[in-house]
C-alpha cells in the first residue's frame, strides 16, 4: 500500500515534488495501516424519505445505477393515496380513495415488470423487483405522483414536494445532457424573489457554434422557437407551475425540456427553504458561498488498487472547474488508459451499449460547473462508478468549503488576470501585487483592441461622468484603495457607480488569490468507519508537503448538519453530552474533546490518540483518515 501510495503521488500530486522517497521518509509515526479492508466497510445506500420537510421512515430503499429507488406502496401510503392491484394484467392503480373502482387494462405486463396507473393515466415508469417488492427510482416516481422531487447524495436522502412548496430567494440553474439532445445543450434559469418565479431564461445550445434555438442566428433551421420559448417563459411566470405551461406545436420537445429542467430547478428552491428550516430548528448556522481555493478531493483506495480523485478549482466563490479520474499503483490514469478503456467499451459493446467513458464524465463535470451542484448532475449511465464518485466526492467537499474556517497565505509576486472580451471589444484586466504576504497593489483596466485603457481615456471617462454625473476613475481608485485596506475583494460591495468595473475586480481578483495561495485544500473522503452508521471525511489544509491545519466530520443520512455542526446532537443540551457528561465525556463539551484529539494529532505528529478519551468513534474515523492525509500530502 505504501508503493501505491508513493506512485499515486508522483503521478497525481498538483506539485509535484519529491523530497524522499517513500520508504526514506523520516518520520516518528508509526507506519499507519492502509488496507481499506480494515479501515473501512461498505454501508448499505439506504435511503431517507423526506415529503414536504417531513422525515418518513421506510422500511427499505435500494440503490442501483446511481439512482434511489423506493418501495412503491411504502410511498404511496405515506402520501395519503391507496393502492389496488390487479393480478391478471400485472398493474398497479394508485388512486385517491379506498373506494375508488379501476378499470384493468387490455394488455398484461411483461414478466418482471407492472403497469402503473395514478388515477386512471398509464405512467411510464421502469420497476426494480425484489424479494417480491417492487421499486421505482424517486425520480420517476415522484413525476408519477405529480411531485417535485430533489436527492441529496451526501446525506442518501430524497424529498418530495408539492408544486406550491416554498421557494427560497436566490437564482437556481439546471441542465440537461447535449449527447441525448442532438448536441444542443438544454439550460434553464430561474429567479426566486419573494417565493415566486420572477425571471426565468430558457434555451438550448448548439455544441459547436453556442447559439440557441431562440438565437436569430441558429433558429432559421426553427423559426417556431423564436416564438415558441418566449412562449413558455411568459406562460410558466404567469402561471407559476411548469406543467400548466402550454405546448406550442412542433415545439413538443423543447416544451418536455423546459418543463422537466424548471421543475428540477423549482425543486432545488424548495430544497433549500426546506434546509434553511430544518438547520435553524436544529440550532444550527446557515452557511452560503464557497471558500476560494484549489481543492484535491482523495478517495479509498478500492479492491482492485484504483483510488480516484478530483481536482475542483473554486473562485469568487462558484466551483470554476473540476477533474475527474482514477489512478492505480502503476501510475495509469483511467482517463488515459486506452488499453483500460477499449477493455471497457468493448465489455459494454458485447452487452450492445455503446459508450465513450470520458465523454460521458467530461460531460457531468461541465454540469456540475453550470448548475454548481452536484445533486443536479446526471447519473452517468455507462460511466456509473465514475458518476457516482464525482457527485459524492464534491458534495461532501463543498460541504466543507463553505463551512471550512481557513485562512491561506499567499507568495510575494505579481499576478494578471485577463476576463473574456466583451461585444464592444472590451477586454478587463486585474492586477494584484503580494508584498509580504499581504495584497499591496489592485490595478484594474478595461482595454479595447488598441491596447488603450478606460482609465486613461479621458474621452470615455468624460461621456461617462455626464451622462451619469459621477466621476468613474475616482470611484475606481476608492475600490482599489480599499481592498488594499481591507484585504477583502467584497469590501468594495458598498462601493457604487461602476457596477461593471466592480463585478469584473471581484471575479478576476478571486482568480489572481487562487493562483497566489500556497496551501492546497485536501478533502479525504471516507466512508461508514467499522464501529459506527455515520460517513467521514477529513480537511487538510497543505502548504507543500506539510500539513498546517485538519479538520473532522462525520455525515448522518438524512441531516443536513455534520455531527460536529449539529447543536442537537454536539450542543449542552445535545443528546451527547446530556448522556455522557458524567462519564465518557468526563464534564467536557464534545467539540472540545474533538479539538484535544486535533491538537494532539498536530502537535505530537501521532496517529496514535489513545491518550485523548470521550470520542472513541471519532477517534476510530481519525484512524480511517488521517494517517492517509499525512501520507499522502507528506510524501508529494
Amino acid at each position: 500500500m505504501k508503493k501505491l501510495l508513493a506512485v499515486l503521488l508522483v503521478i497525481l500530486m498538483a506539485i509535484p515534488m519529491i523530497a524522499f522517497a517513500a520508504d526514506e521518509l523520516p518520520t516518528n509515526r508509526p507506519v499507519p495501516n492502509l488496507d481499506p479492508a480494515t479501515n473501512y466497510r461498505e454501508t448499505p445506500q439506504f435511503t431517507v424519505l423526506f415529503i414536504n420537510g417531513e422525515n418518513q421512515s421506510l422500511s427499505e430503499s435500494l440503490w442501483e445505477g446511481g439512482l434511489a429507488y423506493l418501495p412503491v406502496r411504502e410511498v404511496v401510503e405515506k402520501l395519503g393515496l391507496f393502492i389496488k392491484y390487479d393480478a391478471a394484467t400485472r398493474s398497479i392503480f394508485v388512486v385517491d380513495s379506498e373506494a375508488a373502482i379501476v378499470t384493468a387494462p387490455a394488455e398484461r405486463a411483461a414478466a418482471g415488470s407492472f403497469n402503473l396507473f395514478v388515477n386512471g393515466v398509464m405512467k411510464e415508469v421502469t420497476f426494480e423487483i425484489k424479494d417480491s417488492k417492487s421499486y421505482v427510482s424517486a425520480a420517476e416516481l415522484a413525476e408519477a405522483l405529480g411531485k417535485y422531487s430533489y436527492e441529496d447524495v451526501r446525506t442518501n436522502s430524497v424529498y418530495y414536494f408539492e408544486a406550491d412548496a416554498q421557494m427560497k430567494d436566490g437564482v437556481y440553474t439546471a441542465t440537461g445532457l447535449a449527447s441525448t439532445n442532438r448536441n444542443r445543450l438544454p439550460k434553464v434559469d430561474i429567479t426566486i424573489q419573494d417565493g415566486k418565479i420572477t425571471e426565468v431564461v430558457y434555451d438550448e445550445y448548439d455544441i459547436e457554434s453556442g447559439l440557441g434555438k431562440s438565437d436569430p442566428a441558429y433558429a432559421y433551421k426553427w423559426d417556431i422557437m423564436l416564438t415558441a420559448i418566449p412562449a413558455f417563459e411568459e406562460d410558466l411566470l404567469a402561471k407559476q407551475n411548469p406543467d400548466l405551461v402550454d405546448v406550442v406545436t412542433t415545439a413538443t420537445s423543447s416544451h418536455h425540456k423546459f418543463v422537466e429542467l424548471t421543475k428540477k430547478a423549482m425543486a432545488k428552491a424548495m430544497y433549500e427553504a426546506t434546509i434553511e428550516t430544518t438547520i435553524a430548528g436544529l440550532g444550527g448556522e446557515v452557511v452560503e458561498g464557497y471558500k476560494d481555493g484549489n481543492y484535491r478531493i482523495v478517495g479509498l483506495t478500492d479492491s482492485r488498487g484504483w483510488t480516484s480523485i478530483v481536482d475542483m478549482v473554486i473562485e469568487g466563490g462558484k466551483i470554476v472547474s473540476v477533474n475527474y479520474d482514477s489512478y492505480n499503483a502503476e501510475g495509469a490514469n483511467k482517463k488515459n488508459d486506452d488499453g483500460y478503456l477499449t477493455r471497457w467499451i468493448t465489455m459494454k459493446a458485447d452487452a450492445g451499449i455503446e459508450v465513450d467513458p470520458v465523454a460521458i464524465i467530461t460531460e457531468r463535470e461541465k454540469q456540475l460547473i453550470d448548475t454548481q451542484d452536484p445533486n443536479l448532475v446526471d447519473v452517468a449511465t455507462g460511466a456509473t462508478g465514475w458518476g457516482e464518485d464525482l457527485k459524492r466526492f464534491t458534495a461532501g467537499a463543498l460541504y466543507h468549503a463553505a463551512r471550512a474556517d481557513v485562512n491561506f497565505t499567499y507568495a510575494d509576486g505579481e499576478y494578471v488576470v485577463k476576463g473574456e472580451t466583451d461585444a464592444r471589444g472590451y477586454t478587463p484586466e486585474v492586477k494584484l501585487v503580494i508584498t509580504n504576504g499581504q495584497i499591496s497593489t489592485v490595478e484594474f483596466n478595461d482595454y479595447d483592441a488598441e491596447g488603450l485603457s478606460k482609465r486613461v481615456n479621458p474621452d470615455y471617462l468624460g461621456r461617462w461622468g455626464e451622462k451619469y454625473g459621477i466621476d468613474p476613475l475616482a470611484i475606481l481608485q476608492a475600490m482599489e484603495a480599499k481592498i488594499v485596506e481591507t484585504q477583502d475583494l467584497s469590501s468594495i460591495d458598498s462601493i457604487t457607480g461602476a457596477t461593471g468595473w466592480k463585478n469584473s475586480i471581484q471575479e478576476l481578483g478571486a482568480k489572481a488569490l487562487v493562483d497566489a495561495q500556497e496551501e492546497t485544500i485536501y478533502v479525504f473522503i471516507g466512508d461508514a468507519t467499522y464501529f459506527s452508521a455515520y460517513y467521514v471525511q477529513l480537511l487538510a489544509i497543505a502548504e507543500g508537503n506539510e500539513v498546517k491545519a485538519i479538520d473532522y466530520v462525520e455525515f448522518q443520512r438524512g441531516n443536513p448538519l455534520a455531527k460536529q455542526h449539529n447543536p442537537s446532537y454536539v450542543g449542552e443540551t445535545g443528546r451527547w453530552y446530556t448522556n455522557y457528561k458524567d462519564t465518557s465525556l468526563a464534564g467536557k463539551l464534545p467539540l472540545v474533546v474533538l479539538d484535544e484529539m486535533t491538537n494532539y494529532v498536530m502537535e505530537n505528529k501521532t496517529y496514535e490518540i489513545d491518550a485523548v478519551t470521550g470520542a472513541t468513534n471519532w477517534g476510530k474515523g481519525y484512524v480511517q483518515l488521517v494517517p492517509r492525509a499525512f501520507e499522502i500530502i507528506e510524501n508529494q
